[in-house]
């Protein structure tokens, strides 16, 4: 995989466009569709029809097999090290915050969790794979191994991409919300950002000097609510999620921006099969603690509020971490060697609506056809779609007049549970 760099090498000094041209198709190929939840990728896989079975975890898996290469070992480290570096100097030449979204996705996930919460001065204690198989246990060691040594710089580089310059010193991109402190000698600035993100859902940058330049904060594509302040002052106007914000000014000593990024939690479903999840709350990819080795079932739309969030019950005094379905969800970033489960199989048996169960059976994604149009501005809103979904279903023979009946007398009955 190093080789893209230096084709991208090649073609800075060459200027020839194909170099560039197989890095990107490359990269594309990857992400998304060999991309698994915390932005790794490569594993092993059973037969199926037209597929050999692949025993060795090292190798991409076909186009599109998510849930598919789930089940056994795989996810190297060095692979998303990799991919990591790639993003970044694809960048360069084309700054679409596409490419931030996969970096942060495989930083905050993957390269986090692949080092053990724990010091040492006899191992690295960082990871050679992070599969995402049902019930696995992280293998935290790996002296003399290519993970090894790419396992300990990983754990050195997280300033390496949180601010980039254009090339001309007029803008300054930032892209990663870590705690740092920039110094920009050619502009005779600093820039210092306070954070205890992914734990916190804001940032403040704080300008020391003068200096006039554009700033770019991005906008995850995953924030929705996304805010910035300069001086206390909101910035207005479009805010669409995974873009830039832009706020050119001549800075001055002193100069504050706040941002603020709220956390959602969603289910994103795999590339081949609808029904297998995972769970994110804002970047943060969570697992399931749980020991069993078949993927669990999982019911969330019990959860789901009038604006579309998914609402679980938060752990008290643990960031980022939640109860479901029995369970707790914690970020893969915990490392350590609780035994998880990244994906889960999404089962909604029955029609629901926060604590009230209608009993009627959820046929052919009753569910799913209600919630496609969230956010609901209100609750009568809400209750306008069951009617023309329900009627919809009754129509092609799916609910009987008295299911119907159970279903909207659920849906009334639901407004509290609803409230966002």
């Amino acid at each position: 995989m190093p080789q893209f760099l230096g084709y991208l090498r090649v073609f800075d000094r060459s200027g020839t466009a194909e170099y560039r041209t197989v890095t990107e198709n490359f990269y594309r190929m990857v992400v998304p569709h060999r991309m698994y939840a915390h932005g790794g990728t490569s594993g092993t896989w059973p037969a199926t029809a037209g597929e050999a079975a692949n025993s060795n975890p090292e190798l991409f898996q076909p186009r599109g097999n998510i849930a598919g290469s789930i089940g056994g070992n795989g996810a190297e480290t060095c692979t998303t090290y990799n991919l990591l570096r790639v993003a970044r100097n694809l960048f360069f030449h084309d700054p679409d915050p596409a490419y931030l979204e996969y970096y942060e996705r495989g930083l905050v996930n993957h390269i986090l969790g692949s080092r053990r919460d724990a010091d040492s001065t006899s191992s690295p204690n960082v990871t050679y794979f992070v599969p995402l198989s049902p019930g696995n246990v992280r293998s935290f060691g790996n002296i003399g191994t290519c993970c090894g040594g790419t396992g300990l710089e990983n754990h050195t580089k997280y300033q390496e991409t949180i601010y980039l310059r254009a090339a001309d010193h007029s803008a300054l991109y930032v892209n990663l919300f870590v705690g740092s402190v920039l110094r920009w000698t050619e502009k005779g600035v600093t820039v210092t950002q306070a954070t205890d993100f992914p734990r916190a859902q804001e940032s403040t940058l704080t300008i020391g000097g003068t200096a006039a330049f554009d700033l770019h904060v991005r906008i995850p594509q995953w924030a929705t609510g996304f805010r910035l302040w300069v001086n206390g002052v909101e910035q207005t106007g479009p805010r669409p999620p995974g873009t830039y914000l832009l706020a050119g000014r001549q800075w001055r000593d002193g100069d504050t921006v706040r941002i603020a990024v709220p956390f959602t939690t969603r289910s994103e479903s795999t590339v081949d099969r609808a029904d297998v999840q995972a769970i994110r709350h804002g970047p943060v990819l969570l697992g399931a603690v749980s020991s069993t080795t078949g993927l669990l079932n999982f019911s969330l739309y019990a959860n789901v509020k009038l604006d579309g969030r998914i609402a679980l019950p938060p752990v008290a005094g643990a960031p980022n971490q939640f109860t479901s379905n029995g369970l707790r969800l914690r970020p893969l970033y915990l490392g350590d060697t609780q035994a998880h489960h990244l994906y889960v199989r999404r089962n909604e048996p029955t029609v629901v609506f926060g604590t009230r169960n209608s009993g009627v059976p959820n046929r052919e994604g009753f569910l799913d056809a209600v919630w496609a149009r969230a956010p609901f501005a209100d609750h009568p809103a809400f209750v306008a779609q069951v009617q023309q979904v329900t009627t919809t279903w009754r129509g092609r023979g799916l609910l009987s007049a008295a299911e119907q009946t159970s279903v909207l007398t659920a849906a009334r009955a639901a407004e509290p549970d609803l409230r966002p």
